[in-house]
């Protein structure tokens, strides 16, 4: 039998990206204490598992100096493309943060709560996928975390195909512990402040009984693009400095006369006999400059900042004081845990949370003229014509009876700022004990999540085009008023801008109810040690409410996208796992699950695996396990959903380059993308493989190496804009839609479009969910670590972790295969965040007497700005038409983190910390849509800066 000694605890610690490996004997488990992990349901002395598993011990996760568990569990080197940070408050989820182990989506991960689920989050990503989140878990309640890095739905159920996190919280505690931290970043801005008290008594042994509460209370302040201004262009908007064209990210809403209209201007008003001919309103601010690079490539700018065919000068705003780096988030946790020894070898146990979360988010202004989707038709509402009356007082041409085209931005109603307001509670009540030979534990439970959401400053297009035009057609303008606009913007009433921009406000609600009993017990000896087999029920239902904004099912606000979604289902389980070591250093095991859903029908997914350890310090283990995950409610049921994201056209722009008449603008830009429930939608499957060996050439010096491998089958996919462009055959039923954007018709295009007139601008595309491609990914995982004794001098450790993704291929319905890894593809994928080859980190602890020192190199690869791997063309160029960023290349990112803690005075603990101590800059990424200019998904610290924070624990006995 492998011997649990440095080598079995340097698997279970192998490093994960925030890990801070402490030294082994502190982290092993007794020889005699019985324990489970995650992997298996079977209890044991010996914890090593045939498939890599993390550990992070709360320790551990101290000495990160993380401030939430989604900062933790997102620095996972596993975690890949679909990952969803806090940051990103644009998208369809936001309010939430989850993880996306190997690239496959947060719906295709699987977090627990103490072995057990959590009612998913409310909101669906990219309106399609379900997920649980991160930023509602109690950061100083864990234990540990678990994290198993291989499909396990034999075990845990259906959606476990990229893995698992088995988040454990405290099982007991006496006595009294306070901690309290703060910090800020470099900027002054930022701060966050954290307090937590737990609290227990009664002891198990003598007492019967234990029972304890943890309470904690953070808050995090936001952080604004426009404070970052001084960390490089890429935290500004002008991006010509840098060598881009001017309106290829131009969001300042500017008119360049006999150029282009790019977004529109932010106040101008357009002669009713068409072309080019604006004049401007008067600008209720500032107007921002266009630099000297600006104005070099079009020197038609300089025309906004001065009288223009008799009217004021123009306005312009800058988007950058809209955009967050980091939202606003405040937390109220409280967790519960009793436990009674209920005679012999019984015992109960209920647990009892709420978790709270308020996340604040700001967005840009809104436009007057944008495009989005009308979900009940399945089109695409324009207002790229709206008008302002002749006879409006603001209107600057002289009344001739026709309505003037309008360019505005609603300054005066603030961004498009949201508030969601979450509250996950879970009740667990449960029993343990054995019977027989057996060990029994049955629990019932309980778990919802419902999430108040606030919208504002977003317009209703009914009501606005009555205001513009003093009619009444919505019912909203009885008085036949108007809206006042530019520097008359301040004489709308209250009840004018409610009525225009009011307070959106819906709530979702997500639950479930599970109750599951589980058996184990050893059935003989094997020459290797005990057979032993456990068996489990288990019993749940999902509720799922997301009903759409207010508003938006009648496609009434003006650009924002529309996700709705019902579903209720049953889900009834049987499964069994067996161990059997039939040598010595050799065993099998195998695992069995049956799911059958009262939705979509039954599956059965199996697991084997083995582990051989020939000498003590030499270990070789692999997997193999099914998946099966069911479609969720917002894809097979009655749901719709439409965004937007971003896309390059290989129609007007061709190899990158603009045919006549198109504009580097048209090149790539936002499209709207609108997918629809389907009801006849196929569940996915999926087989994944582990083969992996462990080494301890010393008993300081542990290092394992790991091959995974998946192979997902019958995808539910949402359309990806960028495919039907490239192919508009290769889903069924997808749709093209392209439309005027006041320019008149673009260049010659494709004959063969609009008549034979030639081609639009890409406004949208739509299509249904549907199974048809398959994905196949593998790569490598590989953990080091090594311990020097410094005898005097203390110890120090060293460890490094480091996951290489070898491919990640899609298959489509055409029968294409495209390679993403190393690429920003698939770009359609939540946030876009693109998919690095590598990422590492590398950590060094030095403890000596009462001081414990931390640092840590946090490395994120390089990847190409393409769609896939092996594009020729650029997603993006410069103002010269060369490739951008040079090289089509987004650079690695890496940064630097230390931590100090003094425990100098019993029971006391001074601790500290600087992140990013070098500070260190985001990379420039054009394409990511989860945030402008950087990838938040990777880069975040490199748009915070430097930061730092301290804090202190004490314990009373």
């Amino acid at each position: 039998m492998f011997k649990r000694t440095q080598i079995c605890t340097g698997v279970l610690l192998a490093l994960s990206g925030t890990a801070w490996v402490t030294s082994a004997m502190a982290q092993t488990t007794q020889p005699s204490e019985v324990v489970e992990v995650t992997g298996s349901r079977i209890k044991r002395i010996d914890a090593e598992n045939a498939a890599p598993i993390t550990i992070l011990k709360r320790e551990d996760i101290e000495k990160t100096g993380a401030t939430n568990a989604s900062e933790v569990i997102r620095g996972l080197t596993g975690d890949s493309n679909g990952s969803i940070p806090s940051a990103f408050g644009t998208g369809f989820a936001a309010g939430a943060s989850a993880v996306s182990l190997r690239g496959l989506g947060v719906n295709s991960t699987l977090v627990l709560l103490n072995g057990r689920r959590m009612a998913p989050y409310g909101l669906a990503d990219d309106g399609q996928r379900n997920f649980t989140d991160l930023g509602s878990i109690p950061l100083d309640a864990i234990d540990r975390i678990e994290v198993l890095k291989e499909g396990a739905s034999a075990l845990y159920g259906a959606d476990a195909v990229g893995g698992v996190i088995n988040i454990i919280l405290r099982n007991t505690f006496t006595g009294v512990s306070v901690n309290v931290s703060g910090g800020l970043t470099r900027y002054s801005d930022g701060k966050n402040a954290r307090a937590s008290v737990t609290g227990g008594f009664g002891d198990l042994a003598t007492d019967k009984f234990n029972v304890f509460a943890n309470l904690e209370v953070s808050r995090q302040s936001s952080i604004m693009q426009s404070q970052r201004y001084g960390r490089g262009p890429q935290f500004r908007q002008d991006m010509t400095e840098a060598g881009y064209d001017y309106l290829e990210f131009n969001q300042y809403g500017i008119l360049i006369p006999g150029v282009a209209i790019s977004g529109g201007p932010a106040g101008a008003v357009r002669d009713a006999s068409g072309g080019t001919n604006y004049r401007f309103l008067p600008c209720p601010g500032g107007t921002v400059q266009p630099s000297a690079a600006a104005v070099a490539q079009y020197p038609g700018l300089l025309d906004n900042f001065s009288s223009q065919n008799g009217g004021p000068a123009g306005c312009t705003y800058n988007v950058f004081d809209y955009f967050q780096v980091q939202p606003k988030e405040d937390r109220l946790n409280l967790f519960v845990r009793g436990t009674v020894q209920l005679g012999g070898d019984w015992q109960g146990y209920a647990e009892l949370s709420r978790f709270q979360t308020k996340v604040e988010t700001k967005g840009t202004l809104s436009s007057v003229s944008s495009n989005w989707p009308d979900a009940t038709t399945n089109t695409l509402v324009s207002n790229a014509g709206i008008t302002i009356a002749d006879t409006h007082p603001d209107n600057p041409f002289t009344p001739d009876g026709a309505a003037n085209r309008l360019r505005y931005h609603t300054a005066e109603f603030g961004g498009r700022n949201g508030s969601y307001d979450t509250v996950a509670s879970r009740g667990l009540f449960g029993a343990k004990g054995t019977v027989g030979a057996w060990d029994l534990d049955a629990a019932v439970m309980y778990s919802e999540s419902v999430t108040d959401i606030e919208r504002t400053g977003y317009l209703r297009t009914s009501v606005l085009r009555d205001y513009l035009s003093g009619t009444n057609v919505s019912g909203q303008n009885p008085g036949l008023e108007f809206y006042r606009l530019g520097v008359n913007a301040g004489l709308n009433s209250a009840a004018v801008r409610n009525a225009i921009s009011p307070t959106l406000v819906n709530q979702t609600k997500t639950s479930v109810t599970l109750v599951d009993v589980r058996a184990g017990r050893e059935l003989m000896k094997l020459a290797g040690g005990p057979l032993a087999m456990s068996v489990g029920a288990e019993w749940r239902k999902e509720e799922l409410s997301s009903p759409a904004t207010p508003f938006t099912t009648e496609a009434d606000i003006v650009g924002l996208g529309f996700s709705e979604f019902f579903g209720s289902r049953s889900i009834y389980a049987v499964y069994g796992e067996v161990v059997a070591p039939l040598f010595k250093g050799f065993e099998l095991n195998g695992a069995l699950r049956h799911d059958r859903y009262s939705d979509v029908g039954s599956s059965t997914t199996p697991k084997v695996g083995f582990k051989w350890a020939p000498v003590n310090s030499f270990l070789v283990r692999g997997s193999y396990s099914g998946s099966f995950r069911a479609p969720g409610p917002a894809e097979s049921g009655n749901s719709a959903s439409a965004g937007f994201t971003n896309y390059v056209d290989p129609l007007l722009c061709p190899g990158g380059n603009p045919v006549t008449g198109a504009t580097a603008a048209d090149c790539s830009g936002t499209v709207i993308v609108s997918s629809i429930g389907n009801p006849a939608i196929k569940p996915e499957t999926a087989k994944s493989y582990t083969l992996g060996l462990v080494f301890e050439p010393t008993p300081d010096t542990n290092l394992s190496v790991d091959y995974w491998k998946v192979d997902r089958k019958n995808e539910i996919s949402a359309p990806d804009p960028q495919q039907i462009l490239n192919n508009p055959t290769i889903i069924p039923n997808a749709q093209i839609i392209r439309q005027d954007d006041g320019r008149g018709l673009i260049g010659v295009g494709d004959p063969t479009v609009n008549g034979g007139a030639g081609a639009f601008a890409v406004a949208g595309v739509l299509a249904p969910y549907f199974n048809a491609n398959a994905t196949k990914t593998d790569g490598i995982d590989l953990d080091l670590r090594h311990r020097f004794n410094l005898g005097s001098a203390g110890r120090l450790s060293v460890g490094a972790a480091y996951t290489y993704i070898l491919s990640f291929k899609r298959t489509f319905p055409d029968g294409s295969t495209l390679e993403y890894v190393g690429s920003h593809g698939p770009t359609a994928l939540s946030g876009n965040g693109g998919m690095p080859k590598d990422r590492a980190t590398l950590s060094l602890g030095w403890d000596v007497g009462p001081w414990s020192t931390t640092g840590r190199v946090n490395y994120i690869g390089g990847m190409s700005n393409k769609e896939t791997a092996d594009d020729v063309d650029c997603l993006n160029h410069f103002a010269d038409g060369s490739d951008a960023p040079s090289g089509c290349k987004i650079p690695s990112f890496t940064t630097v983190d230390l931590g100090l803690k003094w425990s100098g005075i019993k029971n006391l603990d001074i601790y500290g910390g600087v992140k990013n101590v070098f500070d260190a800059k985001s990379p420039y990424d054009p394409q990511v849509y989860s945030a402008f200019h950087y990838n938040p998904i990777y880069h975040l610290a490199g748009a915070i800066g430097r930061s730092y924070s301290v804090g202190l624990r004490y314990t009373f006995k």
